[in-house]
């Protein structure tokens, strides 16, 4: 059995990464992994489209979705900003040491250690 959430509320659509305004939509929801895969939403919907969507995520192509900022253009020093699209390149990586340090830049208390 395919672990799909339907959204059908619009409370659900952020948690799920659909878009609110438009309608119908649907995510994939991989509840053990903690990952969704929405539906593209520019994609007309029909049983060819929504065959295709859950045999790419049955043949693990599909990749979740994540929200992220995206990916620094530069970074010089180092200390560098790691956001969820290079995470795995560069606090996994087992051949060098990191340390990181978690901070939300829009709380007040952490608005100093802003880059």
């Amino acid at each position: 059995m395919l672990p799909i959430s339907t959204c059908i509320v619009p409370e659900q659509t952020n948690a799920n990464g659909v878009r609110a305004e438009k309608w119908p939509a649907f995510a994939i929801q991989d509840v053990a992994k903690n990952q969704k895969f929405p539906f593209d939403q520019t994609k007309q919907i029909s049983a060819a489209e929504i065959e295709a969507f859950v045999a790419s995520y049955l043949d693990g192509s599909m990749k979740p979705s994540i929200k992220s900022e995206p990916i620094p253009e530069t970074q010089e020093g180092h200390v560098v900003v790691v956001v969820a699209h290079n995470y795995d390149a560069i606090v996994l990586d087992d051949k060098k040491d990191v340390l990181i340090e978690f901070y939300a830049p829009w709380v007040p208390s952490f608005s100093h250690q802003s880059h």
